[in-house]
């Protein structure tokens, strides 16, 4: 199953293979520019993670076009008074994200309504699609990314809260209720209007509405209220995606959402985010009393702030909701400052584990399958454990076969590539079922799924390691194994998938693998006199985790509950 697929059947609750691993929430500026000085290279906070591509937003403008001019209005020390192109007017901190001082907004009076309704609302204007949005589609059908249209701050209760401030907008709901509910109805006839027009260049599949309509102690709006102003519009907008084959729309609103929960469901909402934990929001409670809602979000952003072990009792807590399907697991808002980018890394790394609980179709070798590669002397362990993995006949398996990890030596590839393939042939493998790869880029996920087994040779893991991620196969890779796809390693292919590879140098990132074993791992070791078998002890050898040795002809049987050690001591009849 592949992204886009599974994140639209999440949002159905209908089965999926695993959970997706996509964050709707990125994180704050100060956040960000931590994140790079501890280690984050370049913009994108998403690249090192390997995240599924999960909703892509539309580059389509749902709001002013033209925008208002943004423009200083005078500054004060630390402070300046801006006029942004929503047209509200702040006070705000010049170099700190934060909550802005609330000046002014853009409509105090029905003619300020009819007037940006009329010079800034015209769903036909021109400006609203960008000039490249052919190239943008096209980049999401590659990465297989589901198709939303719809972001902050686009919604009925949030876009008429920043057209008249909150307070204006309470009062109105009782003062002026016949204009509310003008705004709405337009608004939503506006954006459907928007979406009829997206319609002509791509299927949508998300249909995303930005609210903000709660607080610690429950939403600012009634039920009796909403049912009133907001459920027809909401139930137009979900009767237009369900009549063009839209298969989500998602509701986000901060804060304690739990009185208006059944009426988002009767209104025919699939999603709702995020579920503040700070506000009283209790995801795993929610989901039982609201099974037929998908649910994103909900992990405490604090504590992910205060280190591995406060980490893994929030991955505890949620545990319940991490099998089976309708929940997209999340922080509950933009990750806080005050987590560290070693933090963030270890939460998005151990959830992506925990998501993944049903691959065991791993055998890292010490050599190969031969002893000495010799072709008359058969590990017959070895073998037969990827037969069983394998679950078909060698001469229908469809190997990816890979000596990225010698390719700076190419006269040691191809010696690597003859000698392995052969040991593969011998064991009944098709020579034309054989695809032989250099990790270079080429190969979308799509492709690779189509193998029933992949083989990374030895070399130079650190080499390889640069390679896959710089290339981004280290996600193929992951999502080849969670698929329970056959992987196999053979020397820098196997020590590639633990958390380190060079107990002697710990620290240093260049020899970090893909995290899929808890554990520093070496190969081509001789058992020191006096040792524990196979997994030296972490205490004698002063390190922080677990250090598994592989000695010649051993191999390592891998899954994700753990993992043995195959000890061949006889030859292949």
């Amino acid at each position: 199953m592949l992204n886009r697929e599974r994140i639209i059947r999440t949002c159905l609750n209908q089965p999926v293979d695993h959970l997706p691993l996509w964050f709707m929430f990125g994180p704050w500026g100060e956040t960000m520019a931590r994140w790079q000085q501890e280690g984050l290279n370049g913009h994108d906070w998403r690249a090192p993670f390997s995240f599924d591509a999960g909703f892509e937003v539309l580059p389509i403008n749902l709001g002013f076009a033209p925008n208002f001019a943004w423009e200083i209005l005078c500054e004060e020390g630390d402070y300046q008074t801006v006029r942004g192109e929503n047209g509200i007017t702040v006070k705000q901190l010049k170099d700190t994200s934060g909550i802005p001082m609330y000046l002014d907004y853009p409509v105090k009076i029905y003619d300020d309504w009819a007037n940006l309704r009329d010079t800034r609302l015209n769903p036909n204007s021109p400006e609203r699609f960008p000039a490249n949005l052919a190239e943008i589609i096209q980049g999401m059908k590659q990465r297989d990314a589901a198709v939303q249209i719809g972001s902050y701050p686009y919604g009925l209760f949030g876009t008429l809260r920043d057209l008249m401030g909150v307070e204006e907008l309470l009062i109105s709901f009782y003062d002026e209720p016949a204009w509310i509910k003008e705004m709405m109805d337009y608004l939503t006839d506006f954006w459907i209007a928007i979406y009829k027009k997206t319609l002509e260049y791509v299927q949508i599949d998300h249909i995303h509405i930005w609210e903000d309509m709660s607080g610690k102690q429950g939403p600012l709006i009634s039920p009796d209220m909403f049912r009133k102003f907001m459920m027809p519009n909401y139930k137009k907008i979900t009767r237009f995606a369900k009549d063009n084959n839209i298969a989500v729309v998602s509701v986000d609103t901060d804060g304690n959402m739990d009185t208006l929960m059944p009426l988002l469901a009767e209104s025919g909402i699939h999603m709702v985010l995020p579920f503040e934990v700070q506000a009283g929001c209790d995801i795993v409670e929610i989901r039982r009393r609201f099974p037929n809602i998908c649910l994103c979000g909900g992990i405490d952003k604090l504590a992910i702030a205060k280190g591995r072990a406060a980490i893994d009792k929030e991955l505890d807590r949620i545990a319940p909701l991490l099998t089976g399907t309708g929940y997209i697991p999340g922080l509950d808002h933009l990750p806080h400052p005050d987590i560290s980018f070693a933090d963030f890394s270890y939460f998005t790394e151990e959830l992506r584990l925990r998501l993944h609980k049903n691959w065991h179709n791993v055998l890292l070798t010490d050599s190969g399958f031969y002893h000495d590669n010799e072709l008359d002397k058969p590990l017959a362990p070895l073998i037969d454990c990827v037969q069983k993995m394998l679950q078909k006949p060698f001469w229908e398996t469809k190997v990816l076969f890979i000596p990225t990890a010698a390719a700076q030596d190419k006269q040691k590839a191809a010696e690597i590539t003859t000698r392995l393939k052969n040991e593969l042939l011998a064991m009944g493998m098709l020579d034309e079922n054989i695809t032989v790869h250099d990790i270079d880029g080429s190969l979308t996920e799509a492709d690779v799924m189509t193998f029933d087994m992949m083989y990374l040779t030895g070399g130079k893991t650190p080499y390889l390691a640069k390679r896959v991620r710089e290339t981004g196969f280290d996600k193929i890779i992951k999502n080849f194994i969670f698929a329970n796809k056959t992987y196999v390693g053979m020397s820098a292919g196997s020590v590639l998938l633990a958390s380190h590879f060079n107990v002697d140098d710990m620290y240093n990132p260049t020899y970090e693998g893909l995290g899929l074993i808890k554990a520093y791992f070496s190969v081509h070791c001789v058992k020191p006199e006096g040792s524990p078998d196979q997994v030296w002890d972490d205490e004698f050898k002063g390190l922080p985790l677990p250090h598994i040795t592989l000695q010649e002809n051993q191999s390592l049987q891998l899954g994700w509950d753990g993992y043995k050690i195959i000890k061949p001591t006889e030859e292949y009849p």
